[in-house]
């Protein structure tokens, strides 16, 4: 029995050594020209990996360049254009300098909350502040307490609209109305 278990490992062993031969590393450097076609490939991906590489960035500078040019192009038509949309609001010193800062017309709304005429007109207004004329402001100025803007142009009612200047010179006046009637009666 002894024997059999001899010979048994023997050949196990054998079987092992025959079959790791073929896993067994060398030391030995690969051939010449195997070696010179792998440093050939690497240089090859190397060079193309760079110039993709400078290809991303010059496609980023052209697109920040034309982002540029765009921001530009958008600043200058922004200049060019001193186009604003009509509007509606409460009348203050401030307001009525900024409605004329950039030569806009003006009208002021002499109001009273108490004042029926006034409130339709009003709500016409807030309804309809996109039909209102480009580079027009409405300052709703209140009747009441205004006292001093209603002497000046001569204001003895509620529901009275002046259009005046820069200068805060009278252009014309109206009685009532609504939204049609401010763009028939501008000047």
């Amino acid at each position: 029995m002894k024997y059999k278990l001899v010979v048994g490992i023997t050949m196990l062993l054998g079987a092992v050594a025959i079959a790791g031969a073929g896993c067994v590393p060398t030391n030995q450097p690969s051939s010449p020209s195997t070696s010179s076609s792998v440093d050939s490939t690497e240089k090859e991906v190397m060079e193309e990996k760079q110039k993709m590489e400078e290809e991303k960035a010059a496609m980023l500078e052209k697109e920040r360049m034309m982002a540029l040019e765009k921001t530009a192009t958008t600043e200058k038509e922004a200049m060019m254009d001193k186009t604003v949309a009509g509007m509606y609001k409460d009348y203050s010193p401030a307001a009525l300098a900024e409605a004329t800062k950039n030569g806009g017309k003006v009208v002021l709304f002499f109001w009273a909350s108490w004042c029926p005429n006034c409130k339709t007109a009003n709500v016409d207004f807030l309804a309809n502040t996109n039909q209102i004329p480009n580079n027009v402001t409405v300052l709703k100025t209140n009747y009441d307490t205004e006292k001093t803007l209603r002497t000046k142009y001569g204001v003895t009612y509620q529901h009275t609209f002046v259009q005046v200047d820069a200068q805060g010179n009278q252009i014309t006046k109206w009685n009532g109305g609504d939204t049609e009637e401010l763009k028939n009666n501008l000047k």
